[in-house]
């Protein structure tokens, strides 16, 4: 029913908010783990000389700022393990396990196989059907006044038939067969099977209007994830050359030739660009979540 399928879209939605926060808080820790490096090394090249206390402020900035994201992706994945627990009834203490194998592909069906899948589940076009069955049903007993109809009446009785000599039994069996042939009623049974088949045209065109919006939904959904899907391949590309620009600018650093701030934005731009992945694969997820159980 609808409401056991909205249940189920909150736990997928829940879920899903779970494994990308999750996701997210190990990028904020990748991010801190790299900040502390860049600072230590800006602390050690100070002391010899190499560079000004500016790059170790710098350097410690960016160590604060990765701690902040870090506190906000952890209390967002707290608050996500708290929403899904609830949904499933779970108790404060109980705990449950997640496969966090993530694999960055939307794994898509065929659009056919999206189709069938989204029009078995979707409710109203289930309502749809048993209301046909039901209008069918009235459209076959209108239809039925038509005809003739017979009828087939049998009566047995037993009781006793007192004479002088006493009493005795008798049995009497009684049959009736009526044939009643409609002639003349003034168009009731004309009137009865036309508004019969007019309801059930009403139901076939909605039923075949729903079809139509849920196939119209699915397809620009499905072309959607599809696009979906190469973004991810570009934000792939993205994060390779900004860990590529991250590397480079550590060693110009550590050579000499490069600033700190060089080091930073770099880092700044490899963070973004990961998390817009996360982003991206999980709205993805999402959309095909409502897609299938909305």
């Amino acid at each position: 029913c609808k409401a056991h399928q909205n249940k189920a879209l909150e736990i997928a939605s829940a879920f899903l908010s779970v494994l990308k926060n999750k996701e997210l808080v190990n990028l904020s820790e990748k991010r801190l783990e790299r900040a502390k490096k860049y600072y230590q090394l800006a602390q050690a090249k100070l002391k010899v000389g190499l560079v000004s206390y500016a790059d170790v402020l710098k350097s410690k900035v960016e160590v604060k700022s990765a701690e902040s994201n870090l506190i906000s992706a952890s209390n967002a994945l707290s608050l996500s393990h708290i929403e899904l627990k609830n949904l499933l009834g779970l108790k404060k203490e109980e705990e449950y396990q997640l496969d966090s194998r993530i694999e960055f592909s939307f794994l898509l069906i065929s659009l056919e196989e999206s189709l069938s899948e989204a029009l078995s589940k979707r409710p109203e076009i289930k309502e749809k059907e048993e209301e046909g069955m039901q209008a069918e049903y009235a459209y076959q007993l209108a239809k039925k006044d038509y005809f003739p109809s017979l009828s087939l009446k049998g009566n047995y009785d037993y009781y006793l038939n007192r004479e002088l000599s006493g009493y005795s039994d008798t049995n009497d069996w009684t049959v009736y067969l009526a044939v009643e042939i409609p002639i003349f009623d003034a168009g009731v049974r004309h009137s009865r099977l036309r508004r019969a088949k007019l309801d059930q045209e009403k139901l076939q065109f909605t039923k075949e209007e729903s079809i139509r919006d849920i196939t119209g939904e699915v397809s620009t959904a499905f072309f959607n994830l599809k696009n979906l899907e190469k973004l991810i391949e570009a934000q792939e590309e993205e994060i390779t050359a900004a860990a590529e620009s991250l590397r480079l600018a550590t060693g110009r650093y550590r050579e000499g030739v490069g600033s700190i701030l060089e080091v930073v934005d770099a880092q700044i731009e490899l963070v973004s660009a990961e998390t817009d992945k996360v982003n991206t694969f999980f709205d993805g997820q999402l959309a095909m979540a409502n897609l299938i159980l909305s």
